[in-house]
């Protein structure tokens, strides 16, 4: 009796392609975003919450915690990876270095950010969303940007330089998510201290901050860090709000429509899409020849007539 939404960010880039996300609200209102011929889809969620995961103060020498992300309770635990919208690491005194990022659709159910040996990969392809970090970009499809994660407590290979990093477009990794003599630019975390590690120096350290080649990844003091993520709300549909109507009133007599409660129409300037959004009452019980509330309903937008005795359902336009 109650309808449950999955809401999560998707950006897919798209080419002469029709598609639609449906989407829940709190007040039980199916939201459907609609884009035609377009380049590309985004459906973001109705309603998030940020969560602080953890801090780390300025000065300090790196930790285990930070290192491998061995957090007191677990993340994964706590949210569903697929709840889990975006993540964000702000650094400096007042945090006031912000970079946000989405992990791409194909590294989207890893978790990464526990300390576990499937979480290891020195190439997660990520999209960076928001930024104020010169050296990594908001993500505009020009260079491959990456989380890499080099270490977790049980790791055979101990990186000595650094542990992970925040990549846009470097590819340098042989001393975790840098190269020797300090070849790398990104954003990035200590690796193993001193009789630890064995690969490369062990540098140990904290959170450096962005740094470009020849600037130290590792042995450096934490310049302050704080890691949040976005979680999107999942609410559920109150049974008494689900609306229902009656297929013979409205095909005699026109009554009984379901609501249009907002309608929008909008074009992108910078690649001339089209946008349309349409908030409509979620109707969960029609009924139809005297049969009681017993079907679902579809709803389905078109540029063109749509005629169900001619065309497929599954094909409109």
């Amino acid at each position: 009796s109650h309808h449950r939404s999955k809401t999560k960010r998707h950006t897919t880039q798209l080419s002469h392609i029709r598609a639609y996300n449906v989407l829940m609200d709190m007040r039980c209102l199916c939201f459907v975003a609609l884009v035609g011929i377009f380049t590309g889809v985004e459906a973001a969620c109705l309603s998030s919450e940020w969560i602080t995961i953890a801090e780390e103060a300025a000065g300090g020498a790196g930790t285990d915690e930070f290192r491998f992300f061995d957090f007191a309770a677990n993340v994964y635990d706590l949210y569903a990876v697929e709840d889990i919208v975006s993540y964000k690491f702000e650094y400096g005194d007042n945090f006031e270095n912000v970079v946000e990022f989405e992990l791409a659709p194909e590294s989207a159910t890893i978790e990464f950010l526990a300390d576990t040996a499937a979480s290891l990969d020195q190439n997660h392809l990520i999209t960076v969303l928001s930024s104020n970090v010169a050296g990594i970009p908001v993500s505009d499809g020009s260079v491959t940007q990456y989380f890499c994660k080099a270490c977790s407590s049980d790791a055979v290979t101990k990186y000595g330089d650094s542990c992970w990093g925040i990549l846009s477009g470097d590819t340098s990794r042989s001393c975790g998510c840098n190269s020797g003599g300090w070849v790398g630019s990104g954003l990035y975390y200590g690796g193993f201290p001193s009789g630890e590690c064995n690969v490369c120096g062990c540098h140990g350290g904290g959170f450096s901050g962005y740094t470009t080649t020849g600037g130290a990844k590792g042995g450096v003091s934490s310049v302050g860090l704080r890691i949040s993520i976005q979680i999107c709300q999942d609410p559920w549909c109150d049974d008494s709000s689900i609306a229902s109507f009656d297929w013979g009133s409205l095909l005699t007599s026109g009554s009984a429509k379901p609501d249009v409660v907002s309608f929008d129409m909008s074009v992108e300037d910078s690649d001339l899409s089209l946008n349309i959004e349409v908030a409509l009452t979620y109707e969960g019980r029609s009924s139809a020849d005297d049969s009681g509330a017993v079907y679902g309903t579809t709803y389905v937008l078109d540029f063109e007539d749509f005629d169900a005795h001619a065309d497929s359902i599954a094909q409109p336009g």
